[in-house]
């Protein structure tokens, strides 16, 4: 694989945003030092996903003081996908990275990822070597990705996240199929490009509580099964 990139690329950072308050500013310096010496041009864009606290106004007050951020506010809560996608969708980068605001993805990898990118990968995967789960939690994940990999047509490995990169060649591609899938994950396993996966060690939230209580966690299972289970002109039937 040939090397790629240079002194022109613009990497996109997206993060989905919801009651996040106390993350971002840390989220936002954390960035700027993990890519303190990658030649690259960068943009942050945090989609607030609703949220019920003060996370758009520090969004606001983020792009206020620095132009490299952006902020968009969906009118309610879509879910975290949904989110995801909007950023991914409105990013303008050569490159982009997604992550979680809360900071259990470090976004010190990102330059081990922009690395593999620049050997020739177009999707980067970060995948959960450990982390602050509960063995409840763990159960249950290994029991959905059985579940969803059962009646798939792409396999999603246990400890998967929405931690990756994507070329921009990857985005266009992936909206065909997020409209048709609607699980992230797998969505980006799917499409045909060199692939890749790093590892990593996720650290507990910086700060609040997880979004994704047990409910939403079924909620999005529930959502990935349906989807993997269903062809185009059944998921037309079931959305009309």
């Amino acid at each position: 694989m040939a090397p790629r990139g240079g002194d022109g690329l613009t990497l996109s950072v997206v993060a989905a945003v919801y009651n996040e308050e106390p993350c971002l500013r840390e989220l936002c310096a954390r960035i700027d030092r993990a890519l303190a010496g990658v030649a690259c041009r960068t943009e942050l864009v945090l989609v607030d996903d609703g949220s019920t606290d003060r996370s758009f106004g520090v969004i606001e007050e983020l792009c206020a003081a620095d132009p490299r951020v952006r902020g968009i506010r969906l009118a309610r809560n879509e879910g975290h996908q949904s989110a995801l996608m909007c950023g991914i969708a409105c990013a303008r980068g050569d490159v982009v990275v997604t992550l979680d605001a809360d900071l259990q993805h470090p976004p010190e990898h990102i330059p081990a990822m922009l690395e593999a990118w620049r050997a020739g990968f177009d999707v980067v995967h970060m995948r959960r070597r450990g982390g602050h789960e509960s063995s409840l939690r763990v159960a249950l994940g290994a029991a959905f990705y059985a579940l969803f990999n059962a009646v798939s047509d792409v396999g999603v490995a246990p400890r998967s996240t929405d931690f990756r990169l994507l070329d921009r060649g990857c985005i266009q591609a992936l909206g065909g199929e997020w409209r048709r899938r609607r699980f992230l994950r797998a969505a980006a396993r799917r499409l045909d490009v060199r692939q890749t996966e790093l590892t990593f060690d996720a650290p507990a939230r910086f700060a609040g509580t997880g979004a994704y209580t047990l409910p939403r966690l079924f909620a999005l299972a529930a959502d990935a099964v349906l989807a993997a289970t269903l062809g185009p002109r059944d998921e037309r039937s079931l959305r009309a």
